[in-house]
């Protein structure tokens, strides 16, 4: 019981900390009568910038502990961790990190997807440790409608392998959950916009 409690209370703090440097360095809200012109082609009244929280030491730190967590706790079977550049780039470097000092995962190995074919060299899409069989888990730093994520699935089957987990570090609550559902991937977050006490109200997202 004891040690299940202090588990639940590192879980909750790591929670907690993400939160307040996310809320501190990656949003920012539009002036009065602007938006946000969005990726997706949409506007919102504010954005969630999750590289400004994975290019800090205590956000990175806080993010790579909170989905090894979950690794461990959910015994998922994987070969390779990857993701969209530019978001999951501080992300897979983190992992690559802190698996290459436990035992049991110095063989994982991670790659990036590119948002269009390298017109050079190898002409690669993914660039990295990516082999035919591998099963993999992608992580992205925001999710709105998934469609970021979806793309690197995509390249990502292209090669032979299998996308077993997403992890996303924020969820902004407009589609991608079930997106991903209905295409039968298991999609988690560390953390939603009603974390940071965001709606939809206030804009569509940023991805």
């Amino acid at each position: 019981m004891t040690m299940n409690t202090t588990k639940t209370d590192e879980s909750t703090a790591l929670k907690s900390r993400l939160i307040e440097v996310v809320k501190k360095y990656g949003v920012k809200f539009a002036p009065p009568g602007e938006k946000f012109k969005l990726a997706s082609g949409g506007e919102s009244d504010f954005y969630i910038d999750c590289r400004k929280v994975t290019l800090m030491p205590d956000g990175l730190d806080a993010i790579i502990a909170m989905i090894f967590e979950r690794l461990v706790i959910s015994d998922i079977s994987f070969d390779a961790v990857g993701g969209p550049t530019l978001g999951a780039d501080p992300m897979v470097g983190g992992l690559m990190l802190d698996f290459s000092q436990i035992i049991g995962y110095r063989d994982k190995r991670g790659f990036l997807v590119r948002k269009e074919q390298k017109g050079h060299g190898l002409k690669n899409l993914v660039e990295g440790n990516l082999k035919a069989g591998d099963k993999v888990i992608i992580v992205e730093d925001v999710a709105t409608s998934g469609g970021s994520i979806l793309h690197a699935i995509a390249a990502v089957e292209d090669t032979g392998a299998s996308v077993v987990k997403i992890f996303v570090i924020l969820d902004r609550l407009a589609g991608a959950a079930e997106n991903f559902a209905a295409k039968g991937y298991d999609f988690e977050s560390l953390i939603t916009i009603r974390d940071l006490g965001l709606d939809q109200s206030n804009g569509p997202g940023n991805k």
